[in-house]
């Protein structure tokens, strides 16, 4: 796939901007490439999903120079498996996904009146990467059958191997008076 963004909401008014290392950049158009791949396997008893994608998404600025969007996720894999017999299912699912781009912040001392201050400078905007986010899931479903009615039990646990992922950065600066 192949989308283009040539026309920003707010581009004509000058709305549609980011800071990169605090000056205004203007953005321009963008897009957002890349392939998807889906691999499926049943049968009577069992149920296999493998989903892979591979894509890009950028955004443009006046200066010719292209940042990747808050979204931009390089690799998506997912695998899924679920396993019946008699009244149970037995599932799985496991996730992966590059990380995240955000903006790092870089710390130095300035010598300011003799005394060393402590000063944020931020990079290049959405120039880092989060760790990826990886998560396993599982579950057990049980049917139960009633003279005129159903019931359906499920128990799912989430993040099996408590896998530590961040979506977002949130800086928080405080001063020692």
């Amino acid at each position: 796939y192949y989308k283009i963004f040539d026309t920003y909401y707010g581009a004509a008014e000058n709305k549609n901007y980011i800071c990169d290392q605090g000056k205004k950049i203007f953005l321009t158009d963008g897009y957002a490439k890349g392939f998807d791949l889906f691999v499926r396997y049943s049968n009577r008893n069992y149920a296999m999903n493998l989903t892979y994608s591979l894509s890009t998404a950028r955004d443009k600025g006046l200066n010719g120079i292209e940042y990747y969007r808050s979204f931009d996720k390089t690799h998506k894999l997912s695998f899924t498996f679920r396993y019946c017999f008699e009244k149970w299912v037995i599932g799985a699912t496991a996730i992966y996904n590059s990380g995240f781009p955000y903006t790092p912040i870089r710390f130095d001392y300035v010598e300011q009146n003799g005394k060393k201050i402590l000063y944020s400078f931020p990079a290049h905007y959405n120039s880092g990467r989060e760790d990826a986010f990886r998560r396993v899931d599982v579950s057990f479903s049980r049917y139960f059958e009633f003279s005129s009615s159903k019931l359906y039990l499920e128990c799912e646990i989430l993040n099996v191997f408590n896998f530590i992922s961040i979506r977002s950065r949130i800086y928080t600066f405080t001063t020692n008076a």
